[in-house]
């Protein structure tokens, strides 16, 4: 039987590839395979060399001579990328930790602590911080799912360092604003929704539904995700029928988008999908899903959110054999649904080729470009 490498050793394997004469691709994606997982809890030099490793391959300067590949391709390097922030982030979160943990009124399991004392872990943080803080100046929701998996599952004191962070990204109007209080919010409403789902729909049903229509998408998601678990359920007294309901979700502004995924993912108790929805007992046959998912379309565009699943996901998984529907969204302008749709049946669909031909002259060259590797993939005459 082979012996398991322990983190140190690893670690040395992966510290000798980043030192390679040539540093290659493939040598330090070895490395990064066969090291084992940084739980955050190891003794301080432990996590600390860690961290170091992985900041070299980000490039951040803190961690020691940035990583120089022998041959510059982008999809290396992006790969490359996500297995150090992979390293770093799962580091500083328990896994099994439960949902209101620390804001909610019912607290869950006790986190295991890293071994290392705030300060420790704020000047150990401080540069991948500031990393996120540049990268928001670009792209505001950058830091949505780090600060959410922290707050809601951070070790300590690395939880405390991250939502002081946050609060301080909010006072210089870095990111979304207010995101630090979104995500506490958004993990007491998930606390209550899936876990503590209450027997009446007022009050919090219709508190639900302003909290949807709410400028954060984090707050807005979690109580989409609330209402939809409402609604797994037969009707109650006092509720609003099904189909006002997602009358209300396509008409919410400004994240329709998120909100109606989120609806989706709190109705799906069965991994059944979209399907949740168009199968649900209540929804009336004559209902127009097609219409209403381009109602749903019209909200702001989405951004990757923790709280809940995305809506296009659903509507790739559930139309994919549908051309009529995706030349409909293409010409909609949703040519990124339009194409997720289209391409995700590995295989030939009827009526498909043609409408991935006019995806493959959309303006966006990422898009096009997609579509037209999937036209020659599976439609090549």
């Amino acid at each position: 039987m082979t012996r398991a490498i322990t983190l140190a050793e690893g670690l040395d394997g992966l510290e000798q590839a980043l030192n390679g004469r040539p540093t290659t691709y493939e040598g330090v994606l070895a490395a990064l395979r066969d090291l084992p997982r940084v739980h955050g809890t190891e003794p301080e030099a432990v996590v600390t060399r860690a961290f170091h490793a992985a900041y070299r391959i980000l490039g951040i300067e803190a961690g020691g001579a940035p990583m120089r590949l022998s041959k510059n391709r982008a999809y290396q390097l992006q790969h490359l990328y996500a297995c150090a922030v992979d390293i770093i982030e799962k580091a500083l979160v328990d896994d099994d930790v439960a949902l209101g943990r620390r804001f909610g009124d019912r607290p869950g399991r006790a986190v295991t602590p890293m071994k290392m004392d705030e300060a420790a872990v704020r000047m150990l943080l401080a540069p991948y911080l500031e990393r996120y803080a540049e990268r928001m100046g670009h792209h505001p929701a950058e830091a949505l799912a780090f600060g959410y998996n922290s707050l809601l599952a951070g070790r300590p004191p690395a939880d405390r360092v991250v939502e002081e962070w946050l609060r301080g990204c909010d006072a210089r109007g870095v990111g979304l604003a207010g995101t630090a209080d979104a995500i506490v919010d958004a993990i007491i409403i998930l606390d209550d929704g899936l876990y503590h789902l209450p027997e009446t729909w007022k009050p919090r049903g219709p508190e639900m539904m302003r909290t949807a229509c709410d400028s954060h998408p984090l707050r807005a998601a979690a109580a989409g995700r609330w209402l939809g678990a409402f609604y797994r359920e037969p009707a109650r007294a006092d509720v609003p029928p099904f189909e006002d309901m997602l009358r209300f979700l396509a008409q919410v502004r400004p994240h329709s988008r998120t909100v109606a995924g989120a609806f989706i993912n709190g109705l799906d108790d069965c991994c059944m999908g979209f399907a949740a929805l168009t199968q649900h007992f209540e929804l009336p046959r004559a209902f127009d899903v097609k219409g209403w998912c381009l109602n749903v379309l019209e909200g702001a565009p989405e951004d990757y959110n923790p709280a809940a699943q995305a809506f296009w996901f659903y509507l790739h998984e559930y139309f994919d054999f549908d051309a009529a529907f995706v030349a409909e969204l293409y010409r909609a302008g949703h040519s990124f649904e339009a194409l997720m749709c289209a391409t995700e049946h590995r295989g030939r669909v009827d009526g498909m080729a043609a409408v991935l031909k006019r995806i493959a002259r959309d303006p966006d060259p990422e898009i096009a470009q997609h579509a037209l590797t999937h036209l020659k993939e599976f439609y090549a005459a």
